[in-house]
């Protein structure tokens, strides 16, 4: 039988990085897809004879649909089938910019399209030429990227929160259609909260970080995990609650939820010990160096 394959869009780094990785590793043939070839081309190979797996490096520019197309092609030809697709392909400007923080009426539209090309439109090229080829399979699972400032809501980020919003409903809506025609697919978006990553982390002031640690901050390798346990279908649960991400005031302790086709699933620091309970996993809580001790939450 031939291993299933993963196809992961923004592989050169943070959360995508943890994922090519952790399904190299766990017997899944992986496609790492991003922007900077020559990183991409080093761990693909490294992965590859680590762990002896089948992957390959493509250049995948989301904001262009020939970019998009050529690489999903380049990914079938190679393999003869798509198991998974994830896009973790993200625009940090506003981080490290500092425009995240303005309101929308100092918001330049120029910044604001340029989020949107990658944040939102990248998701829909990739779905766009990801979906044909799953859907000749029968099968597949496609993950969009969100946040929980979207779901939750927040008095900042608006110059991508927006977008955020607008992949959950691509996934909903898609998901409905595929249970409608039979397609085989399912989708799901992630809403990740604050996600260590150490080029975004410097570009912090003082003050944000020490807002991070406050509501919590997760590391890149639980998503990933969270991610190989959808695909594998051993995370059947999500766990809804409700936060105020503004002052991390946990609203609603919440309950868990059976999983459907088109969910959005939360995945930060309060949500993460629920979802590694739910499949029998020890959660190590993570604090950034110099602010704390982790805490490891035994179920």
């Amino acid at each position: 039988m031939k291993r299933p394959v993963a196809f992961i869009a923004g592989a050169s780094e943070g959360m995508g990085r943890a994922t090519a990785i952790y399904l190299s590793s766990s017997g899944i043939d992986v496609a790492f897809a991003a922007r900077r070839w020559e990183i991409i081309k080093e761990l693909a190979q490294e992965m590859g004879e680590k762990f002896g797996a089948n992957t390959i490096p493509l250049r995948l520019d989301v904001t262009a649909d020939s970019a998009v197309k050529e690489a999903f092609a380049g990914s079938w030809e190679h393999y003869g089938r798509l198991d998974l697709v994830v896009n973790f392909a993200g625009n940090p400007a506003g981080y490290v910019s500092g425009e995240r923080r303005k309101p929308i009426f100092e918001q330049e539209l120029t910044h604001m399209k340029e989020i949107a090309e990658v944040d939102h439109f990248g998701s829909v090229r990739v779905l766009k030429y990801a979906l044909p080829y799953m859907i000749k399979q029968g099968s597949g699972l496609v993950i969009l990227i969100s946040s929980t400032a979207s779901v939750y809501g927040y008095s900042e980020n608006v110059d991508y929160i927006p977008y955020k919003r607008a992949n959950e409903g691509l996934a909903t809506s898609t998901a409905l259609r595929s249970e409608r025609e039979g397609w085989g697919v399912r989708l799901y978006t992630l809403a990740p909260g604050d996600v260590f990553n150490p080029s975004t982390w410097n570009s912090y002031s003082e003050s944000e970080r020490m807002e991070s640690v406050n509501y919590g901050v997760i590391q890149s390798e639980s998503v990933a995990k969270v991610v190989s346990w959808l695909f594998s279908g051993r995370l059947s649960q999500r766990y809804e609650m409700k936060v105020d991400v503004d002052s991390g005031r946990v609203l609603d302790e919440g309950r868990y939820v059976p999983l459907r086709n088109g969910d959005i699933i939360v995945v930060d620091a309060k949500t993460m010990p629920k979802i590694f309970q739910a499949v029998g996993e020890q959660y190590i809580s993570f604090v950034p160096q110099g602010y704390g001790k982790t805490q490891t939450n035994s179920h």
